[in-house]
């Protein structure tokens, strides 16, 4: 797969990680595209009914795509169909904010070629050629649920699924750390075991400890 590093000193990324870096890039782009498309309906003075379709095609749309990449979906699925037509929707709304004033052109055939463009770099990104041992550890860290599903269970029970977010999150955050200490170990193991003595006790968790001990042990 693409997040392995083929050369030979450098350790392969865990796919979980790459694949949330990922997304985390997904996410960064859409905030700034959004702001873009804001300035864009700004300058150009339309009617502020145009920003109720902005969101519905930006906020509920990329949150949703963001939220379930890198799952896959089939093309005739309801996913593909839906954004489809929040492709076309999007658009249909940079032709008609623009040609009000037709202001920052430059701002509005930028967004309309990056709104082209960005769902093809999210299905380069799809685990497409990735065998299914590597799909099979991705998946289970992932909901494949509409964003709208996804608000209606979590207002059910607020309480419940905060705990479990934060305990998916601290899950994720300690194979994040864990596979940090073993780059770290293999690079640098005096610095590493420098660490881990500076670091305060409570921290110093079974799982770390291993990555330090200065009996030679590779992990």
């Amino acid at each position: 797969g693409s997040y392995i590093s083929h050369g030979s000193a450098t350790p392969p990324t865990c796919p979980v990680v790459w694949y949330n870096r990922v997304r985390l890039c997904f996410g960064v782009s859409a905030v700034i595209l959004t702001c873009v498309d804001i300035l864009l309906w700004q300058r150009n003075q339309a009617s502020k009914k145009f920003l109720i379709f902005l969101v519905f095609s930006n906020l509920y749309g990329w949150s949703d795509a963001v939220l379930r990449f890198p799952l896959l979906h089939d093309l005739d699925s309801p996913f593909s169909i839906k954004h489809l037509f929040l492709l076309l929707l999007k658009l249909a709304w940079l032709l008609l904010v623009f040609t009000h004033k037709k202001a920052a052109p430059i701002a509005f055939v930028v967004q309309a070629m990056l709104t082209m463009v960005m769902p093809m770099l999210y299905a380069m990104c799809l685990p497409l050629d990735e065998p299914d041992t590597v799909y099979k550890v991705l998946k289970p860290h992932y909901v494949d649920a509409d964003v709208c599903v996804r608000f209606c269970r979590f207002l059910r029970n607020p309480r419940e699924n905060l705990e479990d977010c934060f305990d998916a999150w601290r899950r994720t955050g300690s194979k994040v750390l864990i596979r940090g200490l073993r780059e770290l170990h293999e690079h640098s193991p005096k610095v590493a075991e420098k660490l881990h003595e500076l670091s305060p006790k409570e921290c110093r968790s079974p799982t770390t400890k291993a990555f330090f001990r200065k009996n030679g042990r590779t992990v």
